[in-house]
């Protein structure tokens, strides 16, 4: 299936919501402090760039063991730790976890030129940096943020198992806008790849905009919400 992103996909959008109202081995391993490419922000008044196409895993991977649930702070650290440079299925479904995290909260420590300086592979196409760069903006005049008291559901599909070198991770978090005066479930697609000894973003898209009580999924609602196999739940850190 392939969707494009169009929650929050153009500045105009925006407007018009808020006026009516998303290891091992030497060679797996590089110094965390090792400079990344440079992302050249783009001018306030740059055209607009339209939302990548991101394809979609039609069924999730079993798995017999999950990651830990988001912390309560949005940290770039989540990403630039020994999580991230350990090559193994879990630490890609942890990386592509807070990455989705980082890409819709706008509690974050960072700037969204250092997010996305970070969390992209920099041999993308520009535009995939500059349309996240774009989105990052738009989330703050919604103050998008993730309820990370609620609990997030996962599911990813690897191309390796036991040594994974691509994959695609999809979150559902739940994400109040106070500019909108509601809070929704919405779906992050992250796609991932292991490169120079870390893992890296290579494309990101929103998915699927859900429930807007602010509660947990009730059982009508994850079978409604949650497309496809393979969904599995993370219990919030405090419960």
């Amino acid at each position: 299936m392939r969707l494009v992103p169009s929650r929050v996909a153009t500045s105009g959008f925006v407007v018009a919501l808020l006026l009516s109202a998303g290891c091992s081995g030497n060679s797996d391993q590089r110094d965390a402090g090792e400079p990344r490419a440079t992302f050249a922000m783009p001018d306030q008044s740059a055209e607009r760039v339209d939302a990548p196409e991101v394809t979609r895993m039609k069924d999730g991977q079993p798995a017999d063991r999950n990651p830990p649930a988001l912390s309560i702070d949005a940290r770039l650290g989540s990403v630039q730790n020994d999580v991230s440079r350990t090559r193994t299925r879990i630490a890609g479904e942890e990386f592509g976890l807070n990455a989705a995290r980082l890409l819709t909260d706008v509690r974050s420590d960072a700037s969204p030129k250092d997010v996305v300086e970070v969390l992209f592979d920099p041999a993308v196409p520009e535009a995939r940096r500059v349309y996240a760069y774009q989105q990052l903006n738009d989330q703050e005049q919604l103050g998008r943020t993730v309820d990370v008291r609620q609990e997030q559901w996962i599911r990813s599909s690897f191309d390796d198992v036991d040594r994974p070198t691509t994959g695609q991770v999809e979150v559902a978090m739940s994400v109040p806008a106070p500019a909108l005066q509601f809070t929704s479930w919405d779906t992050v697609l992250i796609d991932l790849k292991w490169s120079e000894g870390r893992w890296v973003v290579t494309n990101f898209g929103n998915g699927r905009s859900g429930p807007k009580d602010g509660k947990s999924l009730d059982t009508p609602q994850r079978r409604d919400f949650l497309e496809g196999a393979g969904w599995r739940r993370l219990p919030p850190r405090d419960a």
